[in-house]
C-alpha cells in the first residue's frame, strides 16, 4: 500500500489522503483498492497519468532503473519524454477511442452480416409465421370440430344411455311383471290351497256327517228288526192268549204301518225314533201285563230273549262301529293315495325346476365367462389403444420434430446459398468484379474467380487452411497477366477498390526440398503439407503449390514449435486449430471468432446440408406414412373396443335375466320342497292314523265276535 498526499488536490478525487493497495494471491491473481475500496488497474493507471507518477513516469524510478531507460530504444525513451510532457493520458484514451470505434465497426459489421442474414430469413420466417398463423387457425379449427364432436359423442352416448336405461326400465318393469304374476300364481295357488284345505275339512264334515248318517241308519234299522222280533214275539206270545191276541194283531198291523213308515222316512229318524220308542214302552207295557200272566219258566224264557236282544242292539253298534272304522280306514287309504300322487307330482315338478336351475347355471357359466373373456378382451384392447395413441404421439411428435429440423435446415441453406450468391465475407471489389463478370461474358474471359471459389478442403484441415491462405482466399485467379490487368483497369475506373490477381503465367509453383519433407513428416505431431489438403482442378494446382507448398500442417502447437525449432524457422507451420508460426519466427494465433461457416467450408456445408434435407424429407416421408397407419390401426381398435362394450353390455343383460330367474326357480323349489316336507308329514299322520283305526277295528271285530258267541249261547238257552 502506498498513500499519498493529495491536500492539493492534484488527483482528481475528493480525498486530502488516496491510499493505493494491491492485493496477491498464490494463484497469481491481484486486486487492486483505491482508499480501500476495490477497483480496476486501469481506473489507477489513468488516475496517476499526466502527474508524473504514472507507470511511465520519471518521479519514481527504482533502483538500476536509470541504466535501463538510457540503454532502452529511441521509441521507449519516447513514452518517459511523453509521461513527463502530460501526454500520455491523451493517448491513452486516443488509444481506447480507437479500440472502441475498431470494435464499434466490428459490431456494425457484424449487425449488418446479421441484418443481412436476418434479411434473407424474413421470406422463410414470414412463410413460417404465415404457416404457424394457419396452424393456429386450423388449430382452432381442429378444437371447435373436437369439441363439437366430443358434443355429439356425449350426445350419442347420453341418447346410448337414456336407450339402455329404457332397456333397462323395460327389462326391469318385466321382471316385475313376472314377480307379480309370480306372486298373483302363488296368491292364487295359496287361496286354491286354502279352497281345497276347506273343501278337504267339508269333505270329511260331511263324510263325518255320512258316517253319523249311517251309524244311525244301522242303529235305527237294527232297532227297527229289534222290534220287528218283539213285534212277533208279542204276536207268538197273544197267539196263545184270547182275547189279546186281536188286540195284540191289531196291535202289530198299527206298528206295521208304523214301521213302513218309518222306512220310507229316514230322513226324518228323528222323530220315528220318538215315535217307536213310545210303541216300544207301550209294547213293553203290555209285555209286561202278559209276562205277569206267564209262569215262572216263560219268565225265564223271556228273560234270555230280552238279553238276546240286549246282545243284538249291542252286536248293531257293534257292527256300525266295524263299518265305521272301515270306512274311516277306506277313506284315510285314498287320503294317503291323494298325498303320494301329490308328493310326487311335487318331486316331479322340483325335478324340473332343478333342471331348469341347471340349464340356466350352466348359462350363467357361460355368460360370466364371456362377460370375463369381454372384460379381458376390453383391457387388452384399451391397453393396445393406450399404447397406439402414445406412439401415435410420440410419431407425430417426432414428425413435428423432423418437420422444425428440415424447415431449419431450408432455412440455413437458403441462406448459405444467399450468402454464396451474394458473395458474403469477400471484399466489395472482388464482388463487383465477380457480378460483371456474371453480366459480360466477354469481360469475364480469364478470369476464373477468387481462391476461395475454385477449391475445396476435408472440413478438419478447413480451419488450417483459411487461416494459411488468410488474405489470399479473395486472391483472384487469372489466366494471364493481361487479364489481371484488365480487371484491375476496371476497378481504377469505377473506383470500386482494389484486388490481388494471380495470373497462372507469372505465378509459379514452390515447394520444399525433398530430404527437408522427408525429416519433417518423421517429427511427432505432422500432418501434411497444406498443399495436399487442397482439391482443385489441375490447371490451378500451380498456383495452389506457390500458396501452400510451403506451410506444414500440424496437430497442436507444441509440436509446430518443435518443428520450427528443429529447422530454424525456415517455412511456414500452421496448427489444426489455426494457429500459425511463420517463417523466421513471427507467431500469430488467439480465438478465430464464432463463426460456424467459413467461405471455403460454405459450399461443403451447402452439400452436407441438402443431403440431411433430402434424408429428413424421406423421414418426414416415412414418419408421415406411418402416422397414417397408426391413425387407421388406432380407429380400427377403437371401433373393436366400441363393439366390444356392446357385446359385453348385451351379455350383461343376459346374465341379470338368468340371476333374476335362477333367483325366482330357487324360490319355487324352496316352497316345493317347504310343500313336500309338510306332505310327508301329512302322510306320516294318516300312517298313524291308519295304524289307530286298523287296532280300533281289529279289537271292535273281537268285541262282535263275542257278542255273537254269548248270542249264540243265549239262543241254544231259549231253545232249550
Amino acid at each position: 500500500t502506498i498513500t499519498i498526499d493529495n491536500s492539493d488536490k492534484l488527483l482528481p478525487v475528493d480525498y486530502s489522503e488516496v491510499s493505493v493497495s494491491r492485493r496477491m494471491y498464490r494463484s497469481g491473481e491481484s486486486e487492486y483498492y483505491l482508499n480501500k475500496t476495490q477497483c480496476r488497474l486501469k481506473d489507477i493507471q489513468e488516475l496517476f497519468m499526466n502527474t508524473g507518477v504514472g507507470r511511465e513516469g520519471y518521479s519514481i524510478i527504482g533502483q538500476g532503473r536509470i541504466d535501463e531507460i538510457l540503454s532502452n530504444r529511441s521509441d521507449e525513451r519516447r513514452l518517459v519524454f511523453e509521461e513527463a510532457a502530460g501526454i500520455t493520458k491523451y493517448k491513452a484514451r486516443k488509444r481506447e477511442a480507437e479500440r472502441k470505434l475498431e470494435s464499434t465497426k466490428q459490431n456494425l459489421l457484424r449487425i449488418n452480416d446479421i441484418l443481412i442474414e436476418l434479411e434473407s430469413q424474413l421470406g422463410p420466417l414470414e412463410q413460417q409465421a404465415q404457416t404457424a398463423r394457419r396452424y393456429i387457425e386450423l388449430s382452432n379449427e381442429l378444437k371447435g370440430i373436437e369439441v363439437s364432436l366430443f358434443l355429439e359423442t356425449i350426445d350419442k352416448l347420453k341418447i346410448k344411455i337414456d336407450d339402455v336405461d329404457s332397456q333397462t326400465k323395460i327389462i326391469r318393469d318385466q321382471i316385475d311383471d313376472e314377480n307379480r304374476r309370480i306372486e298373483n300364481i302363488k296368491n292364487k295357488n295359496r287361496s286354491k290351497n286354502e279352497t281345497l284345505e276347506k273343501l278337504k275339512n267339508e269333505i270329511d264334515e260331511l263324510n263325518n256327517q255320512l258316517h253319523n248318517l249311517d251309524s244311525k241308519i244301522e242303529k235305527n234299522e237294527s232297532h227297527i228288526n229289534l222290534c220287528q222280533e218283539r213285534i212277533n214275539h208279542l204276536v207268538s206270545n197273544n197267539e196263545s192268549f184270547g182275547d189279546d191276541v186281536s188286540s195284540l194283531k191289531d196291535r202289530m198291523t198299527e206298528l206295521e204301518v208304523e214301521v213302513e213308515k218309518k222306512k220310507k222316512r229316514l230322513s226324518l229318524m228323528q222323530r220315528d225314533e220318538e215315535n217307536f220308542g213310545k210303541l216300544l214302552a207301550e209294547a213293553e207295557e203290555t209285555m209286561a201285563a202278559i209276562l205277569q200272566k206267564l209262569d215262572e219258566g216263560e219268565r225265564h224264557v223271556e228273560e234270555a230273549k230280552h238279553a238276546i236282544m240286549d246282545k243284538q242292539d249291542n252286536l248293531s253298534e257293534s257292527k256300525i262301529r266295524f263299518n265305521n272304522f272301515k270306512n274311516d280306514m277306506s277313506n284315510y287309504v285314498q287320503l294317503k293315495r291323494r298325498l303320494s300322487d301329490e308328493i310326487h307330482q311335487s318331486i316331479v315338478e322340483k325335478d324340473k325346476e332343478n333342471m331348469k336351475k341347471e340349464d340356466l347355471d350352466a348359462s350363467l357359466r357361460k355368460t360370466r365367462e364371456e362377460i370375463s373373456k369381454s372384460k379381458t378382451r376390453i383391457s387388452n384392447l384399451e391397453q393396445k389403444m393406450a399404447d397406439a395413441q402414445k406412439n401415435l404421439q410420440e410419431s407425430k411428435a417426432k414428425e413435428e420434430s423432423i418437420r422444425r429440423e428440415a424447415g431449419t435446415l431450408e432455412s440455413r441453406h437458403k441462406v448459405l446459398l444467399d450468402m454464396e450468391e451474394n458473395m458474403e465475407g469477400y471484399s466489395h471489389s472482388v464482388k463487383a468484379l465477380k457480378r460483371v463478370c456474371r453480366e459480360d461474358r466477354s469481360f469475364a474471359k480469364g478470369i476464373y474467380g477468387p481462391v476461395a471459389q475454385l477449391i475445396s478442403v476435408d472440413k478438419r484441415f478447413e480451419t488450417a487452411i483459411e487461416v494459411s491462405l488468410g488474405g489470399a482466399l479473395q486472391n483472384i485467379i487469372t489466366e494471364d497477366e493481361y487479364a489481371a490487368k484488365r480487371a484491375i483497369e476496371y476497378l481504377k475506373t469505377n473506383r470500386m477498390g482494389r484486388a490481388t490477381f494471380l495470373p497462372k503465367t507469372s505465378v509459379k509453383p514452390r515447394s520444399l526440398e525433398q530430404n527437408v519433407l522427408k525429416n519433417i513428416m518423421k517429427i511427432s505431431g505432422f500432418e501434411g503439407i497444406a498443399s495436399d489438403k487442397v482439391t482443385c482442378d489441375k490447371e490451378f494446382s500451380g498456383i495452389i503449390l506457390n500458396l501452400l507448398a510451403r506451410t506444414v500442417v500440424v496437430k497442436d502447437m507444441d509440436s509446430g514449435i518443435q518443428m520450427a525449432r528443429r529447422f530454424n524457422y525456415v517455412f511456414r507451420i500452421v496448427t489444426l486449430d489455426g494457429e500459425l508460426i511463420n517463417a523466421g519466427g513471427s507467431m500469430t494465433g488467439g480465438s478465430v471468432g464464432n463463426r460456424t461457416t467459413s467461405i471455403i467450408g460454405r459450399n461443403r456445408v451447402i452439400g452436407e446440408i441438402e443431403k440431411e434435407l433430402v434424408e429428413k424429407k424421406a423421414q418426414l416421408k416415412n414418419a408421415c406414412s406411418k402416422i397414417k397407419a397408426m391413425e387407421l390401426e388406432f380407429d380400427n381398435i377403437s371401433a373393436g373396443c366400441t363393439t366390444e362394450q356392446k357385446l359385453l353390455s348385451d351379455f350383461e343383460l343376459i346374465r341379470l335375466r338368468d340371476e333374476s330367474h335362477v333367483v325366482s326357480i330357487l324360490e319355487n323349489i324352496e316352497k316345493i320342497t317347504a310343500k313336500v316336507d309338510l306332505m310327508k308329514q301329512q302322510d306320516l299322520e294318516i300312517e298313524d292314523q291308519i295304524e289307530e283305526v286298523k287296532k280300533e277295528s281289529e279289537k271292535e271285530g273281537l268285541i262282535t265276535k263275542a257278542i255273537e258267541e254269548e248270542i249264540g249261547k243265549l239262543k241254544e238257552i231259549v231253545l232249550s
